[in-house]
């Protein structure tokens, strides 16, 4: 998956987003709460979801914090940015796509708003599952002002775009998928099942 599709197809996005579990991070340490790499010659960011002790415990940080400019956010999530947001916007060449599921997702959005911050648009925004982060509408002001492309989904009965209660989506998001019956609602959580949705 080195080379970027020419017509970009989102299913191509969630395999990157499933792929990344597996691959050494570019940005952070396999064990810490932010791990992201690079794909596509650079052009693409894919930031890694929660599977790992210090991301679990981030992810139950869940108190809105306020950012340095993006306003207030979930805190968990914006403390693994800030452990790796120096050395990501500090890339010569910024990527032109940001990615990620579930807490990656959250990552992803906060990345993207930092770089609308920092002078570079990012060309579209790719978070699969993401939680509610946000506390207010400044991340949501900062990404569609600068007319980077979202899409943000829910999958089925999948919880955790509605979590926690007390925060918001900091974008809109996509339905996709049906609902299967007999499915624990996490099955609609994992991107093994939330890449066959999109055509080949």
């Amino acid at each position: 998956m080195s080379a970027l599709p020419t017509d970009s197809p989102v299913r191509y996005f969630a395999e990157l987003a499933a792929q990344v579990y597996n691959d050494a991070p570019d940005f952070g340490a396999v064990q810490s709460a932010a791990r992201a790499k690079l794909y596509g010659g650079g052009r693409v960011l894919v930031f890694r979801g929660s599977d790992n002790l210090e991301t679990w415990l981030h992810d139950l940080q869940a108190l809105p914090a306020r950012s340095s400019g993006l306003g207030m956010l979930h805190s968990g999530i914006l403390d693994a940015w800030d452990s790796v947001s120096a050395q990501i916007l500090a890339l010569k060449t910024p990527p032109d796509i940001i990615v990620g599921h579930s807490e990656g997702a959250g990552l992803a959005q906060i990345c993207a708003g930092a770089f609308v911050r920092a002078g570079h648009k990012p060309s579209a925004l790719y978070a699969f599952e993401p939680p509610a982060i946000a506390g207010d509408a400044t991340l949501r002001g900062y990404i569609e002002s600068a007319g980077v492309m979202p899409f943000c989904t829910k999958h089925g009965l999948d919880p955790v775009p509605d979590l926690p209660p007390w925060l918001d989506q900091a974008l809109d998001l996509s339905d996709i998928g049906a609902v299967v019956p007999g499915k624990d609602p996490i099955w609609y959580h994992l991107m093994s099942n939330i890449i066959p949705v999109f055509p080949a």
